[in-house]
């Protein structure tokens, strides 16, 4: 018993020392799970997203045969408008696409623009995606 004893005066800092971070692991461990729990498990949030997932698959369910029915026919419909369109018309849709394309690359470099401007950077001047693109920026 006296080695023992001794053992506990000797190293009173270091078992202190052992007890105190114990005890802070324990509260930070604590904080941590009521913190998690909060964010992941009584978050209405993530309830109301798994309801509307669950009703979504729920429905999805129940007319699966439906939207692939659908899926077919659209599919149909496109190879028979394809069979219709010559080559030239194809290029003629090819090209309108690629515009339309250059417009949207356009339009999304102004909103970014329109954004870093209202976050207070200074405007350096618009030139869209497709711009920055064809300069090879």
């Amino acid at each position: 018993m006296k080695t023992v004893d001794k053992v506990l005066v000797n190293n009173e800092d270091e078992l202190d020392d052992l007890v105190v971070h114990a005890d802070e692991a324990l509260v930070e461990g604590r904080d941590t799970l009521r913190d998690a729990r909060k964010m992941y498990i009584d978050n209405p949030r993530i309830n109301r997203v798994l309801t509307n997932l669950d009703g979504t698959t729920t429905l999805l369910a129940a007319h699966d045969d439906e939207l692939i029915d659908d899926v077919d026919h659209t599919l149909d419909q496109i190879n028979e408008l394809m069979d219709t369109v010559g080559p030239e018309q194809r290029e003629q849709i090819r090209s309108a696409l690629d515009d339309l394309e250059e417009v949207m690359d356009s339009a999304t470099g102004t909103m970014d623009d329109v954004e870093s401007v209202s976050q207070g950077a200074p405007w350096r001047g618009h030139r869209g995606r497709a711009a920055h693109r064809r300069r090879g920026l």
